[in-house]
């Protein structure tokens, strides 16, 4: 999740990147409102937090006003010490997402904003009019709105950089990815000193969607990467089949077909 701070108070600062430390947060943040309002429009941002006590009000409701209309989707969160009540529901008006009164909890704080953003994940995706909510491969499943997965119907348990990563498999189903290209899709970086970082990740998968699975899905591709793999046909996804052959000629009479990879369907 992909979050913009502009936050002036160091103390303010420092315990909001306390609170986002966790892997499942990718945290930028910017010394001005006019940074601010640049990056909100150049980068799609999950969230955005801002400290009001660091501005006149009017300038705390336009910044929010405007940061608003440039991004839809973000959930945009206001830490406040002194506003009244009208004020926050000022804020609220102008598309605040949430007001957080300090002093606060960094633990409550990164579930909240967490709930935040997949809840407008959740709205945006339900409004596309190509809605897409579901990921399957074989008998693998996963959830894009509440972020779980399930193989042959049996809950498996994924912390957020995990289920990251078994998507962009899935994406890419029968396909060989290397380490740069996860740590790019994934941890939003190239720098191959972190390629260790996707084995200890890609054993953690392992353990958990094919250790109790006479099938084992991810295949170690040596010298390359990974591949997530589907031998049956995934459900919806059509798949072209070889005819069988009757001495030189085709027994149908029509050019043997070559068998193409299943997809992941998209729901």
């Amino acid at each position: 999740m992909r979050v913009l701070t502009y936050l002036p108070r160091s103390d303010l600062k420092r315990r909001v990147e306390k609170a986002l430390s966790s892997g499942q947060f990718v945290v930028a943040t910017v010394d001005s409102v006019d940074d601010c309002s640049y990056f909100n429009q150049v980068v799609e941002y999950d969230g955005i937090l801002i400290d009001s006590d660091s501005l006149v009000f009017a300038e705390t409701l336009v910044l929010v006003k405007q940061l608003r209309q440039e991004n839809l989707n973000a959930s945009l969160f206001v830490f406040a010490r002194y506003l009244d009540l009208e004020q926050r529901l000022g804020l609220f008006d102008a598309g605040v997402d949430d007001c957080i009164r300090e002093p606060f909890f960094v633990a409550e704080l990164a579930v909240r904003l967490d709930l935040s953003i997949r809840l407008r994940r959740a709205a945006s995706v339900l409004g596309a009019p190509d809605a897409v909510s579901k990921l399957r491969s074989g008998d693998l499943e996963l959830d894009l709105i509440r972020r779980t997965a399930a193989r042959l119907g049996k809950d498996i348990d994924l912390r957020p950089k995990e289920f990251l990563l078994l998507e962009y498999l899935v994406r890419n189903v029968n396909r060989p990815v290397t380490r740069t290209m996860i740590l790019e899709h994934v941890w939003n970086t190239s720098f191959e000193g972190l390629t260790n970082v996707v084995d200890v990740y890609i054993s953690a998968l392992r353990s958990k969607i094919d250790r109790d699975f006479p099938q084992k899905l991810i295949q170690t591709n040596r010298g390359i990467g990974y591949t997530l793999t589907c031998v049956t046909a995934c459900p919806g996804v059509p798949e072209d089949r070889p005819r069988r052959e009757s001495g030189s000629a085709h027994a149908s009479g029509a050019p043997q077909g070559k068998p193409r990879s299943p997809l992941p369907q998209e729901i």
